[in-house]
């Protein structure tokens, strides 16, 4: 079946890498999901039409990049931002793919993407020490400060959202919920399991971790 997949797949891609998105999917989550789908096909293939596709994907989602907020902008021309906890898996698996799959050097986006739609954006709503509260520098409280009379869990909103025009954010679904949450901790703990990079270290930010 996979050559048929990822046939399907570039198919639907043009010459600069952008895809068609349907499904109600956002350009860059279209884009990021099928980054992860052409480098592990490469992987278990080892056909180079696969990573050239994926490289080529990556260039597009590139594109969204917008570095005064450190986002990636889900549709071209969106200047208010969307993101629910599932897009910042598929962000997450997209980079994974790119920086263990094909050993690009994707860490430092990573991190920024990290910092501003987990750390600064309010979609984790408390975080236990010993980095919560004053343990480190992201501004998240512990439990018990977070709100509400009886504190907040230390887990992750469902959506947030960013106005670029007046850079600020709100959570617009404070709601956890367990499947979609475990997909993004998914993916984000599989950044940190191959070859011990970025890693979390010390501030709430992914950072590279050298090893020797």
């Amino acid at each position: 079946m996979l050559p048929n997949l990822t046939g399907e797949l570039m198919g639907r891609m043009d010459e600069r890498g952008k895809l068609i998105a349907n499904g109600g999917f956002s350009q860059l989550s279209t884009q990021a999901t099928a980054i992860q789908g052409l480098v592990y096909a490469h992987k278990l293939t080892g056909k180079e039409e696969y990573k050239d596709a994926a490289i080529n994907v990556w260039g597009y989602m590139e594109a969204l990049w917008d570095e005064q907020s450190g986002l990636y902008s889900p549709n071209p021309e969106a200047t208010i931002y969307t993101y629910s906890i599932l897009d910042v898996g598929d962000v997450s698996g997209a980079l994974n793919a790119l920086l263990n799959g094909l050993n690009l050097g994707v860490d430092q986006r990573y991190a920024d993407f990290f910092n501003s739609v987990v750390n600064r954006s309010g979609m984790l709503i408390a975080e236990d020490l010993p980095t919560g509260g004053d343990g480190d520098d992201d501004g998240i409280s512990l439990p018990a400060d977070a709100g509400g009379e009886f504190g907040q869990a230390p887990v992750f909103a469902t959506e947030v959202t960013y106005d670029k025009t007046t850079g600020t954010w709100e959570v617009t679904n404070a709601l956890f919920i367990s499947a979609q949450a475990m997909y993004a901790s998914n993916q984000m703990m599989w950044m940190s399991t191959w070859a011990g990079k970025p890693a979390v270290a010390g501030h709430g930010i992914p950072v590279h971790q050298q090893t020797s």
